[in-house]
Formats: C-alpha cells, sequence, structure tokens
C-alpha cells in the first residue's frame, strides 16, 4: 500500500500549504451533490490515469505529477468501478474543505477517499486509504 501513502503526503503536503486564516464552511453532514459528482469524477481520473489538471490548484498541480498518477492509476485501476460512493463527512480543514467518502468495489474491497476542496472549488488535495 506504498503508493496510497503517496495520497495522504500529497494531503499533507497541500494542507500545509493553505492559508491558516482563510475561513472554512462548518462540519456537515448533508451530502454536497455537486462535491460527490466532482470526487467520483476524479476517482474516475485517478482510475484511467487522465486527470484534468485544470481542476486541480496550484498546489496540488505541482504534488500530482506524471509518476504520481501512474503510480496511484496503477493501484486504483484494478479495482474496477465503485459499487458504493458514500459521503462519510465534511469539515473544514486549514481554509478549505475536507469531503471524506467510503468506496467499496467488488470483492468487498473497501477505501476511504478524501477530496479537499478550496474557497475556489479547485481541489486542494487528494487522499486515498485502505479500510
Amino acid at each position: 500500500m506504498r503508493r496510497l501513502a503517496l495520497c495522504v503526503a500529497l494531503l499533507a503536503a497541500c494542507v500545509a500549504a493553505a492559508p491558516p486564516d482563510a475561513p472554512a464552511p462548518a462540519a456537515s453532514s448533508a451530502v454536497d451533490q455537486t462535491a460527490l459528482a466532482l470526487a467520483k469524477d476524479t476517482f474516475h481520473q485517478l482510475q484511467t490515469g487522465d486527470v484534468d489538471h485544470s481542476q486541480l490548484n496550484d498546489s496540488a498541480n505541482m504534488s500530482l505529477d506524471v509518476d504520481s498518477v501512474k503510480e496511484l492509476t496503477a493501484q486504483v485501476a484494478p479495482l474496477g468501478p465503485p459499487l458504493t460512493f458514500v459521503q462519510q463527512s465534511v469539515a473544514p480543514l486549514n481554509g478549505n474543505t475536507a469531503y471524506t467518502y467510503a468506496l467499496t468495489f467488488k470483492g468487498g474491497t473497501k477505501i476511504s477517499f478524501v477530496l479537499l476542496l478550496d474557497g475556489n472549488g479547485k481541489i486542494a488535495g487528494l487522499s486515498l486509504a485502505g479500510q
């Protein structure tokens, strides 16, 4: 699971780069359909290796380079499409908003996928972890 650790590092780097005084929305349990659609699309992009870098902010663009995308694609592509993609939480994180989703795949594999959005709706970081 070394490759999944790469995403955790990406999220940590993006969070560290976020301005600490930027306002963030309060934690919420309501499903944000726009964020859910973006999360599903982003995860699909990771599976295909065709990441739309225009959706990423500058920090995430620097962290998610060609080699990182290749490593992530090799890890998540074999899982196939998620059978479930369920929002677990929404919470502020250093001026950004962290959307956490539980994904389940054929065969019972489960992962947690975090999509970090900045105040402009750009992806500021990603995280994948086995459950």
